[in-house]
């Protein structure tokens, strides 16, 4: 198993034929023990980009055992951006919420003011 999905009762093989974001839901850690020959590395760091750059709520605590290798740390480092990517969108997320609420807001009180909202 090179990469783990682990839960508080179970521990889960990544399914690289399944979406991502339903198999971490409910997930404390993600652990990729790296091994240059597994596919499935590949295909969970292709998975893992297209939620940071699509923007997906989806917090993910990855942690990655380089082996020793290269390659591995290379991964390792890649995770790490990842990571700080996800916690981008995070905030992202919030300042737009912020700014939609304060926006309502706004908008309510201008109607209360010019007499439109009773």
């Amino acid at each position: 198993m090179c990469v783990k999905i682990i839960r508080s009762k179970e521990e889960v093989e990544f399914n690289p034929q399944e979406p991502l974001e339903q198999q971490v839901r409910g997930a404390k850690q993600i652990v990729v023990n790296y091994d240059p020959e597994d596919k499935r590395i590949q295909s969970f760091m292709e998975q893992v980009e297209r939620i940071v750059r699509t923007g997906v709520s989806c917090q993910m605590n990855i942690c990655v055992k380089p082996n020793n290798t290269l390659a591995g740390l290379r991964v390792e480092r890649q995770f790490e951006m990842f990571n700080e990517e996800l916690k981008m969108n995070e905030v992202v997320k919030a300042l737009v919420k912020s700014h939609h609420e304060t926006d309502k807001r706004l908008m309510e009180m201008s109607e209360m003011c010019l007499g439109r909202n009773e």
